[in-house]
């Protein structure tokens, strides 16, 4: 009876992946009402919207990654930075100083549902029309190509993570006061740095994304999802009014509209959040001082090894339960033909 038990046991847990990867977001006032309390208890010691703190903003967090990733990354975000397998996640990892965030193992999946069902709600600006603004944007190709696509990644597509610039922002107060003015010219009829608009809003998009990737998202976003740009799809499917084409904008456009996001989603150096120390105060006539290496916050070395032996152990569980399983499989094949003979001899 234990290959019962054993293929049970696969079948739950295949039932459990696929229910991550299917589960939608509520719409409840119930449900928002709960993920609310949950998020005060449970999220907002690092993280806020429309600024950072110890971790970046999480406003529209849901239409930047799949729901089934998100409750993932909230159960366990080590499992999946370690397994090497998601350039997103250890892109993250890097830029926010290698901070561990703790696991959520004791919070169910409805619960987790409803602090995104939070997250989603307070992310919306409730007056905005979001059927009339920059209609003329609208792209059906574009649409459906990037429904066909996402996810997807061609060998010719451009692998920002694997070649991040490692340029950086500005951070003087000239240029973030160039970038205020850009900004507030271009870019604030669909975007906010706190809520969802025609587009999502930018608090915490230059650590969340390659320097590369958003200076060639800005210059053309329909060119990179022409490409097959993985991410450029799967926004263009949460967010279906393409963005124009910003190539009038010299690079040191570019640079001054994200130096001046990052300085106004910036965390205070007090609070230790990523890149704390680049950021400076636009209205005081100073420079940024940096803060040295060894003094920023580190996992202890406690936290540090766990993560990996965790993961190694559980790789080995999952290996061990596939040995199994073909064993199991294999012995009743073997058995199933011995009977058959067994029964020609008779």
């Amino acid at each position: 009876m234990r290959w019962l038990a054993f293929t049970f046991l696969l079948l739950y847990l295949s039932a459990n992946i696929l229910a991550q990867s299917t589960a939608t977001i509520p719409t409840d006032p119930a449900r928002i009402a709960n993920g609310k309390k949950l998020y005060q208890d449970e999220c907002s010691r690092c993280h806020l919207f429309g600024e950072q703190k110890i971790g970046p903003s999480l406003a529209s967090i849901t239409d930047k990654r799949t729901t089934g990733w998100l409750l993932g990354f909230i159960q366990n975000s080590q499992i999946i930075i370690q397994s090497g397998n998601d350039p997103y996640a250890l892109h993250l990892f890097k830029q926010y100083n290698h901070m561990i965030m703790p696991e959520f193992q004791h919070l169910s999946e409805s619960e987790r549902l409803d602090i995104l069902a939070f997250i989603e709600d307070v992310s919306i600006m409730k007056n905005y029309s979001y059927t009339e603004d920059s209609v003329n944007y609208y792209d059906e190709d574009i649409i459906s190509m990037a429904e066909n696509r996402v996810a997807q990644k061609d060998a010719e597509e451009t692998d920002y993570y694997a070649n991040p610039s490692i340029e950086p922002i500005p951070n003087d107060l000239e240029t973030i006061q160039v970038g205020e003015s850009l900004f507030n010219e271009q870019c604030q009829t669909c975007h906010e740095l706190d809520k969802r608009k025609t587009g999502p809003a930018l608090a915490s998009v230059t650590d969340r994304l390659p320097l590369n990737w958003l200076l060639d998202f800005i210059n053309s976003p329909k060119e990179m999802m022409e490409s097959g740009d993985d991410y450029a799809n799967f926004l263009v499917t949460h967010y279906p009014l393409v963005m124009p084409d910003f190539k009038f904008l010299t690079k040191e456009d570019k640079m001054a509209i994200l130096a001046y996001i990052r300085y106004e989603a910036g965390a205070p150096t007090h609070v230790a959040g990523a890149n704390a120390n680049a950021i400076i105060d636009p209205h005081q006539d100073t420079t940024s001082q940096k803060v040295a290496e060894e003094d920023r916050p580190k996992p202890s070395k406690e936290e540090s090894t766990f993560y990996p032996v965790f993961y190694v152990v559980g790789l080995i569980l999952m290996v061990g339960l596939v040995v199994v399983l073909i064993v199991i499989v294999w012995k009743t094949f073997t058995l199933d033909i011995k009977r058959k003979q067994d029964d020609k001899l008779e």
